[in-house]
């Protein structure tokens, strides 16, 4: 823990998605607060339909655009910890799209970019089941369905 699912306003919002999910990924890592780097799990989705505002006709020089972070995390970290991880999200989103997104650079967009990370903490009754071996996991599933 924790998932870090992105969606955005956009497919071709993001054009390196990779390097997008390695750098907030590092900047959770680099936090301290989770046990092992492969404990953080991140991933971008792209919605088939979006709308920001009232009217679908937003050209593209005008366009309001969205990049939505829900950051689900175990419970009982303080408030000042989860905005230190929310800021750190948000802040690794900013550079990389400054760095990256030729559609934000040099003012080329007049539309706005909006960076929303929500924090959601998990229910104490959250379960997280770790298999070693998939095939052993595959086969005690299908002896349970049998």
């Amino acid at each position: 823990m924790p998932n870090i699912i992105i969606e955005t306003s956009r497919p071709d919002l993001i054009t390196k998605p990779e390097s997008l999910l390695s750098r907030i990924n590092s900047s959770l890592w680099s936090t301290g607060q989770f046990g092992k780097p492969e404990d953080i799990k991140a991933r971008i989705f792209h919605p088939q339909h979006s709308l920001v505002g009232l009217s679908s006709e937003n050209t593209m020089e005008k366009s309001h655009e969205f990049v939505y972070v829900h950051f689900y995390l175990m419970p009982g970290r303080s408030d000042a910890i989860k905005k230190t991880l929310v800021d750190a999200i948000a802040t690794a989103i900013a550079s990389h799209i400054s760095e990256h997104e030729n559609l934000y650079q040099a003012g080329n967009m007049q539309g706005k970019l909006q960076i929303c990370v929500n924090p959601i903490e998990l229910s104490e009754n959250y379960k997280k089941m770790k298999k070693k071996k998939m095939a052993l996991w595959f086969q005690s599933f299908h002896d349970l369905t049998v």
